[in-house]
């Protein structure tokens, strides 16, 4: 990967700030004082803190009783509250109808950065421009890196947003054009062919830069790592992995692709069912540890999207009744509402697979597979913002502690971006992306939701400029 563009456009450096320490005063716009920092690292809670911010950086991290402040800078008592590194949601879809309102619930919700995952309509060019504008403060949103649009196969579900590569030679032009074009990785999908993924992984390699994507159905998990796909997102693959009926279940995935390009959708569904069937009876736990550790060495990164995984299968009452849902535009909610299972609908099959999708989370962590924290947001019900705060419950349900899910939004998504010294925490000449919390997420995660404050690219927003951002979201999503 080229680290120098990465950084340069994915997280938009600027000229660094001098950092200051606790023996001289430095220059600030403003300081966060007497508040509890949490150090993402080490889990450590830093009691009595002084921020000072000054731009879009932060310039000094101290003691209270220590640090001076700069005459007449304004300060914002934080006493008793919490300064978390502004949270990432790896895996969203925000670039199409109705942005903004999207942008401003993720911002709303303390999520300061996305890992925009493609299948956007909206050219590569017109991406960088709205980037732009939120980096200099002309749109509320968080900073992004993106793929444009995803590459698939011919048989490919989606109309929009899409490059289809039905051959080696196809894949790699369109590694080419998206490079050319300024993407910040490739998105690789579910029906590419193995011929053409190879190609399209080797394209990408010479043009330094990054895959990620879905482990695409023909392609095993281990041949995926091996060939350096950065992140693997929803757990395709790696539960095919964990099978001992691995080489069974990719042969139900070529029958399948067979009946899409015949238009055979009652073969289609069918096979659907023998592939779920065959995985949740075949899952292997000694073989699922030998997998992900092999995962973990290679630092495959993964990104679970739990929450999507998780609206299928709860009762589908419960989700038309979200009040959250006053923040989607009717469009969406329509959509949604079309897309959801009927009551009754949602079956003990059904979760079954949830079951063992949560269960991987689990092993992953006992086996130092490096996760991601991400939403797929846009999925029905999953709704921008509040989806992450959901997905770092579910992490813990799922096994890891508050802190490892603390980390898989903030501290990770730094480490995947080869971006530590400009985001995911709250240090010294870092980025100001930061969110107030009026609890201790460290001791509950869902404390996390208590936002009192965020700051987004060194903008302070308080609680009530928060609410009113909200407000306004919610008058938009009803014309």
């Amino acid at each position: 990967m080229d680290h120098l563009r990465i950084l340069l456009l994915l997280v938009f450096l600027s000229a660094c700030a001098s950092a200051g320490d606790g023996s001289r005063q430095v220059a600030a716009d403003y300081a966060i004082t007497h508040a509890n920092v949490i150090d993402v690292e080490t889990g450590r809670v830093l009691s009595e803190q002084t921020v000072l911010i000054e731009g879009n950086r932060i310039v000094a991290v101290g003691p209270a009783d220590v640090l001076a402040l700069p005459m007449d800078v304004q300060a914002i008592d934080a006493r008793g509250k919490y300064v978390i590194p502004g949270l990432w949601d790896m895996h969203a879809h925000v670039l199409f109808e109705g942005m903004d309102g999207y942008l401003k619930l993720l911002v709303a919700n303390g999520v300061t950065g996305i890992r925009e995952m493609g299948n956007s309509p909206i050219p590569l060019e017109e991406i960088r421009r709205i980037r732009g504008e939120i980096v200099d403060g002309d749109r509320v949103g968080p900073r992004f890196i993106a793929s444009g649009v995803l590459v698939d196969g011919p048989e490919s579900k989606w109309t929009d947003g899409v490059a289809l590569a039905d051959s080696p030679e196809r894949g790699r032009a369109i590694v080419d054009s998206l490079a050319g074009a300024g993407a910040d990785f490739v998105k690789v999908y579910n029906y590419l062919r193995p011929e053409v993924y190879r190609a399209i992984i080797a394209a990408a390699a010479a043009r330094q830069i990054p895959v990620a994507g879905h482990v695409p159905y023909l392609v095993t998990a281990l041949e995926a790592s091996e060939s350096n796909q950065r992140s693997f997102e929803h757990l395709i693959g790696v539960d095919q992995a964990c099978s001992t009926q691995e080489e069974s279940l990719i042969a139900i995935s070529r029958k399948q692709l067979d009946a899409m390009a015949r238009s055979d959708t009652a073969a289609e569904a069918e096979l659907e069912r023998q592939w779920w069937d065959l995985l949740i009876a075949a899952h292997h736990p000694a073989r699922c540890r030998r997998v992900l550790e092999r995962l973990a060495r290679n630092r495959t990164w993964q990104t679970p999207t739990l929450v999507t995984i998780q609206k299928k299968c709860v009762d589908p009452a419960t989700l038309r009744s979200d009040d959250r849902l006053s923040y989607v535009p009717a469009y969406i909610r329509e959509w949604w509402n079309d897309a959801a299972p009927a009551p009754g609908d949602v079956t003990p099959e059904d979760q079954a697979r949830c079951r063992v999708r949560m269960s991987l989370v689990s092993e992953m962590e006992g086996a130092g597979v490096p996760l991601l924290a991400g939403s797929d947001a846009a999925n029905p019900f999953v709704i921008w913002g509040f989806s992450l705060h959901e997905e770092l419950v579910l992490m813990v349900e799922a096994g890891l502690s508050p802190l490892q899910a603390l980390q898989a939004a903030t501290l990770n998504p730094a480490r995947f971006m080869e971006a530590t010294d400009s985001v995911g925490k709250v240090q010294s000449g870092l980025l100001a992306d930061l969110v107030l919390l009026d609890g201790n997420p460290l001791d509950d995660i869902r404390n996390t939701r208590k936002i009192a404050a965020v700051v987004l690219n060194g903008r302070y927003m308080d609680r009530r400029e928060l609410d009113r951002l909200l407000t306004e979201i919610a008058l938009a999503a009803d014309r």
